[in-house]
């Protein structure tokens, strides 16, 4: 324990040295430099964002286009083979986007490159019908699929 008297060997009030004040925070400048340069970086890898999300929205039309234009096409062949019905239909395909439309024609007109009796030309058009009149206009992304069968 402590005594009286060992406490008085003590300066009653000690003086503290003056240090030089270390912050650990940033000043103004570092802070508006930081933000120049997070926007600098942040503003163009939000364009690249939202080019690669419009690009794979487009390649997910194409490949549902492709898809659906080549299933209208082999039914229509089938059902050309087997019946020899010529014909001309259209109609709305099922889709992830719900806006595919679909026009199938089978001929075989020479103009078109069939050779009547002999030769079945079957052609396919599949586009998205970005504005749901139940044409297809021109800028509407679309794929066309063609094949030649024999006549039965």
């Amino acid at each position: 324990m402590f005594t009286v008297r060992s406490c008085r060997s003590w300066p009653a009030r000690q003086t503290a040295k003056r240090m030089p004040l270390r912050r650990s925070g940033s000043s103004l400048a570092d802070v508006i430099a930081a933000t120049v340069l997070t926007a600098a970086v942040l503003v163009p890898s939000t364009r690249v964002l939202r080019d690669s999300i419009n690009t794979g929205r487009r390649l997910q039309v194409q490949q549902e286009l492709l898809i659906g234009c080549q299933n209208v096409l082999e039914t229509e062949m089938q059902a050309v083979s087997q019946s020899g019905r010529l014909r001309t239909s259209g109609g709305r395909l099922n889709s992830d986007s719900g806006q595919l439309r679909y026009t199938v024609m089978s001929t075989d007109q020479p103009s078109t490159g069939g050779v009547p009796g002999l030769l079945i030309v079957v052609s396919a058009l599949v586009w998205e019908d970005g504005n749901r009149n139940k044409r297809h206009d021109s800028g509407e992304p679309h794929v066309s699929l063609l094949c030649k069968i024999a006549a039965p």
